[in-house]
């Protein structure tokens, strides 16, 4: 393989960052010994101070009750619970693509969540047909039920980039490149969200690729070793695709 962008190493590392900052809350350390969590928004030095809780709800502290304020403190035990999810999406995932031939890949979505349950992103990652691609694709994904177990549905369109040479000999002679081409797939699955952080998708769907190759050779039925002939081929590839992934918000 001789190109991995950069990109695609930054969209591995989304999750984890994504999933972290929202473990973050300010808190109100009282004297009485309560603790409360959640968005500082207005400090009265001498007076109160205004949080937003966890659920919207808006308290009003008088400072003198207060022992101390830590702002952008990680609480691992509630926090994680009971913080509302995240409007982006981070969707990592494994295929499997069946067919005459089988392969498989590895990509990443970044999507933006609508109350409605729609989410509408883009991916990329690394995926092998006749050769290493890079697949750069807008995806939209509905989830039907609004509980912790529902079945969704997909589509994606786009453009595969190579990543290499074609390794498949396609002249006996000569130098061969593959250009990529376009890409499309749809499908449906199941999606079990563990909390309002985390979900673990399944589907079966249809995966188009297309792939175009050129070639420049020498013929062997040539008496001229200057004399070079170019070729140009189309592969279309046809599957049926078994993913697996995480979603992150």
């Amino acid at each position: 393989m001789k190109r991995f962008p950069f990109v695609v190493w930054m969209l591995l590392l989304l999750p984890m960052t994504t999933f972290a900052q929202q473990q973050e809350l300010d808190a109100l350390y009282l004297k009485n010994g309560s603790i409360l969590r959640g968005k500082v928004l207005e400090s009265t030095p001498g007076k109160d101070v205004n949080i937003e809780m966890v659920g919207s709800n808006i308290l009003v502290v008088p400072e003198n009750e207060i022992e101390k304020i830590v702002m952008r403190e990680t609480d691992p035990e509630t926090s994680s619970k009971t913080s509302p999810p995240s409007k982006v999406e981070v969707h990592p995932q494994v295929h499997l693509f069946g067919g005459s031939d089988q392969s498989w890949g590895f990509t990443v979505k970044t999507a933006y969540a609508f109350p409605f349950r729609l989410s509408v992103g883009a991916g990329t990652g690394v995926e092998w047909f006749s050769a290493a691609m890079l697949p750069l694709f807008a995806d939209v994904s509905y989830k039907i039920l609004p509980g912790k177990w529902s079945p969704f549905v997909y589509a994606q369109a786009g453009y595969a980039l190579p990543l290499e040479e074609n390794q498949n000999t396609l002249y006996y002679y000569g130098n061969q490149n593959n250009h990529g081409g376009v890409l499309a797939g749809a499908g449906a699955g199941i999606r079990k969200d563990f909390s309002n952080h985390a979900a673990i998708t399944f589907s079966v769907g249809y995966r188009f690729q297309q792939s175009r190759m050129t070639a420049e050779y020498n013929a062997w039925y040539d008496d001229d070793p200057g004399h070079e002939v170019k070729a140009e081929r189309t592969e279309q590839f046809n599957r049926v695709a078994l993913s697996l992934g995480f979603m992150f918000r």
